[in-house]
């Protein structure tokens, strides 16, 4: 998404805004590195692989590539903006993540006020299945209808450009759109958090009433208000985030507005707000989610234990190399030598295996009595037993 004076700079190579890349670049890597940390631990915990987490699965897929395929290519390298082919296809990328991401986040907004408010309901329809087929939908409206200028009004040409012939087609088209696909499901955001908000309050109020009466409320209170602050703190951060810059973005798609220096200013301050929402997106799932909270620490402790482990392994095999190397071998026999000298030692010991021990007579007798008693013994045990 980028006005008409910023496509002009992509085009021209002498004036590169070197801040803007770098900060460009950084919001690029650090979304994907949010995002992708997220979804390997919502793959590979079982107990994370829900059907409610199979849309926030979406939404950090969503976001890897908006970074990958837009915010990197288009805002992080610069003369992008001289390829004709690139120069066509970045702007409508661009949209469609943006409008596929507000999707995303109107569904689970969606979802969540559901199973809040009509638990039976959810129950019925929050199958696996059902988002599969809802995610496909989101991904198929989002692409298709940012692509229709490039069949339409105005096709890929030999050279880069902003404006096309038919004017009052490209207005009309993007106002649509952004009224459709985004201010509408912004509507349904605000509404379905409003109603999450209302119903969290409502049940704070009867809880304060029997706050005396059960022991385990304070706990059930303290959760419910921290509820209410979660609701009031994603609301916040997606509507300080989007809103300013699309309302920018509509302002500047007139021709003959010719913005002031507070207005690049005002347009670059929001959109650095708006392409730093799909970065922040995790660290609040991971914040407000406890069970997501939990497995996020885990990872890390376990990834910062595995680099101590390790650290600690080199270390001990440095010290038992340097340890070898003191060693003087010439000082110690041989292996052979050893060998040897044990041969010689057990040839030089006495053989006892063949030799016959001498008896006196009184020890044979001493024997002989032995056995008669044991011949005694075993004739007084059969009888027992017969």
């Amino acid at each position: 998404m980028s006005t008409p004076q910023q496509e002009a700079n992509s085009t021209n190579v002498t004036s590169i805004d070197v801040p803007q890349v770098v900060a460009f670049a950084c919001i690029g890597t650090i979304t994907i590195a949010t995002n992708l940390f997220l979804l390997i631990v919502l793959v590979s915990k079982r107990h994370l692989r829900t059907a409610s987490n199979t849309l926030l699965v979406s939404t950090l897929i969503v976001g890897i590539l908006f970074a990958l395929l837009y915010l990197i290519p288009r805002w992080a390298i610069p003369y992008t903006g001289q390829l004709p082919i690139i120069c066509a296809l970045l702007p409508p990328i661009g949209q469609a993540f943006f409008i596929n991401i507000n999707l995303h986040v109107c569904s689970i907004s969606l979802e969540r006020y559901i199973c809040i408010s009509n638990p039976f309901l959810y129950d019925r329809i929050g199958k696996r299945k059902n988002f599969i087929i809802l995610i496909i939908l989101l991904w198929v409206v989002s692409i298709m209808s940012q692509f229709i200028p490039l069949f339409t009004f105005k096709p890929i040409r030999p050279e880069c450009y902003y404006w096309a012939d038919n004017l009052a087609a490209q207005r009309n088209f993007l106002v649509s759109t952004f009224v459709i696909l985004f201010f509408i499901p912004l509507t349904v955001i605000v509404i379905s958090y409003c109603r999450i908000y209302v119903i969290v309050n409502f049940h704070v109020a009867q809880f304060q009433q029997i706050v005396k009466q059960l022991h385990n409320t304070e706990e059930k209170l303290t959760k419910d208000r921290k509820a209410i602050k979660q609701i009031v703190a994603m609301i916040s951060v997606f509507v300080i985030s989007f809103l300013p810059f699309v309302i920018e973005f509509l302002i500047w798609q007139d021709k003959k507005f010719e913005g002031t220096q507070a207005d690049i200013i005002a347009l670059r301050v929001t959109q650095f707000f708006a392409f730093s929402y799909p970065a922040i997106s995790p660290l609040l799932c991971c914040w407000f989610k406890a069970n997501l909270r939990r497995e996020v620490k885990r990872s890390l402790k376990r990834c910062l234990g595995h680099n101590q482990t390790n650290n600690t392994t080199t270390a001990n095999l440095v010290q038992c190399e340097s340890r070898y190397k003191t060693i003087d071998l010439s000082t110690r026999p041989s292996i052979v030598l050893l060998q040897e000298e044990i041969k010689n030692a057990k040839k030089a010991l006495p053989d006892y295996s063949q030799a016959d021990e001498v008896k006196s007579p009184s020890e044979k007798s001493e024997g002989n009595d032995d056995s008669s008693r044991n011949q005694d013994i075993n004739i007084t045990n059969n009888s027992t037993i017969v």
